[in-house]
């Protein structure tokens, strides 16, 4: 039990960073320019309604452009951010942030912004252009935001090349790290485990380790590329249908209720109701096995993986509802989480054929390990279930 409360605080850890904030707050002066017809300039002004109790420091000088005075000013925020003069813009100190889509993508970058300025002092040339009192404080402001600006994108860039593509990282943290952390987590699955080992298990048993190679091969890999096209397809339906939002609720939802029937599954395995491969699959999965060709391990795979997404989706729905609010380079952070989700087959075929050769062992490793297995992803999907649901992820 010891090594599990470590597992749970390391899981704690990485997801619930505890942050202290200043008690004085510093006044935020927000300019949103905008103008009459734009959806989006409507939806974010809605936003910005729906947020202003929270930041009682907020003041938000609305301009619509639609008038020639605002528009001239609209037109030297053009200049100054060497911008394409697309609405909405919003101007807060020395930065500027254009468009919106929904309060879990460019809404969070203005909260980010806000809270930013909430604990410095962010001035904007606007406050003179406007005749407003400057906001004054302990910074000077147009080197601070300079210096603070080129940290931000020092920092926000920091990148590796993915065929030719920039995947790494981003403002909000490393989504390499978090998707090598739940594709990992993902990975160590009693589901997928099983048909893997029953298929090693019949090849080993009748002398054949070059098939069952080449038959655990077929199947890491094709489970590989279905569950990469399968979480890249659900990004491209969240991003075409906009209901980034929605998803989120229902991920969050569906996340928590699996982690808790996980959980459920370390004390009483095999009551009530589980995630795992029903019964009456399981000749179909045995026949295919039997047939031990390369083609009968990918169609295993295949079929595998449909039955078993009850029990091993929860945890890549998560990562795709991350991914849908971030503005990044998908299918290559996806890459990255499903390269970490097969490892542990990866390890499997091969240990059991080149190292470990007796099969019944591994095999009652998994089983004693299966509900251990269970518990740690079940308290990483309450985790990250209450991550999504306050959009701390």
């Amino acid at each position: 039990m010891k090594k599990i409360f470590f597992l749970i605080l390391i899981f704690s850890s990485i997801f619930f960073t505890a942050q202290v904030k200043a008690l004085e707050l510093n006044k935020v002066r927000l300019y949103i320019f905008h103008m009459s017809g734009c959806p989006h300039c409507a939806a974010e002004i809605k936003f910005l309604n729906e947020i202003r109790s929270d930041y009682p420091s907020l003041e938000i000088k609305d301009l619509l452009i639609d008038k020639r005075e605002n528009y001239l000013i609209f037109e030297k925020v053009v200049d100054k951010f060497g911008l394409s003069g697309g609405v909405p813009a919003t101007v807060i100190g020395g930065e500027v942030i254009v468009g919106y889509n929904n309060e879990v993508g460019i809404g969070r970058k203005i909260k980010k912004r806000i809270e930013e300025c909430s604990t410095q002092t962010c001035s904007s040339f606007l406050d003179e252009e406007l005749g407003l009192e400057p906001i004054v404080g302990g910074f000077s402001n147009e080197k601070f935001q300079s210096k603070q600006t080129e940290k931000d994108d020092h920092s926000s860039h920091k990148t590796i090349q993915v065929f030719g593509k920039e995947i790494c990282l981003e403002e909000n943290g490393s989504l390499c790290f978090l998707g090598g952390v739940l594709g990992l987590a993902d990975g160590v699955n009693p589901c997928m485990f099983s048909v893997l080992m029953f298929l090693l298990v019949y090849l080993m048993g009748i002398g054949s380790s070059r098939k069952a190679l080449k038959a655990g091969i077929a199947f890491v890999i094709t489970t590989f590329l279905f569950y990469l096209f399968f979480m890249f397809g659900l990004i491209k339906i969240i991003s075409v249908l906009q209901i980034a939002r929605e998803v989120r609720i229902i991920i969050s939802i569906f996340a928590l209720f699996v982690g808790l029937v996980m959980i459920k599954d370390y004390f009483f395995y095999g009551r009530w109701f589980s995630f795992e491969i029903s019964k009456k699959t399981k000749p179909l999965l045995e026949k295919l096995t039997k047939k031990g060709t390369v083609l009968s391990a990918i169609i295993l795979a295949l079929l595998s993986s449909l039955v078993e997404l009850p029990c091993t989706s929860g945890i890549p729905l998560a990562y795709v509802s991350i991914l849908s609010t971030k503005e990044v380079f998908a299918f290559g952070y996806l890459i990255l989480y499903n390269i970490f989700f097969v490892l542990p087959l990866l390890i499997i075929v091969f240990g059991t054929i080149f190292v470990w050769k007796k099969v019944e062992k591994v095999e009652e490793w998994r089983e004693k390990s299966k509900k251990y297995m269970r518990l740690v992803a079940g308290i990483l999907l309450i985790l990250l279930s209450i991550a999504i649901w306050n959009n701390w992820l």
